[in-house]
């Protein structure tokens, strides 16, 4: 289950779990106020440190402090562990699918389609790097 949080600029930030079904460190969580606790979840997510004080209400310099603080700083770095981990499951997983739909561009009768299929599939296995590793 997911814990929400509203952001002083009416922005709500919903605090996702983990791949195992937690939320961020339980003692962090306890130790964190709200308003870190909703930087944590921007940051992790890719806001800049502007967007993330201006959403908060904030002076820039209170997020770079509160960075140096170490339970912030593990909080934003397991979320941010949390964050690529799911997006990169999620990437992975649409391998399978991508590669079929290049097979269906490749037996397609317009040249064009098939060429650009063709030459991606060349660009993306990178084949200058396999000859050079023999």
């Amino acid at each position: 289950m997911s814990q929400s949080i509203s952001a002083p600029a009416g922005d709500t930030v919903a605090l996702q779990p983990d791949a195992t079904g937690c939320n961020i460190g339980q003692n962090r969580l306890n130790s964190l106020n709200e308003q870190q606790l909703v930087a944590i979840e921007m940051l992790a997510n890719g806001k800049s440190v502007a967007e993330v004080a201006a959403a908060l209400g904030v002076d820039r310099t209170t997020l770079w402090r509160w960075r140096k603080h170490v339970e912030f700083k593990e909080a934003l770095d397991e979320r941010a562990r949390e964050v690529w981990l799911t997006a990169s499951e999620r990437l992975r997983s649409m391998i399978a699918p991508a590669l079929d739909v290049m097979a269906d561009q490749l037996a397609d009768r317009f040249q064009p389609t098939r060429f650009r299929a063709a030459a991606t599939i060349l660009r993306l296995a990178n084949l200058s790097k396999h000859a050079r590793a023999e």
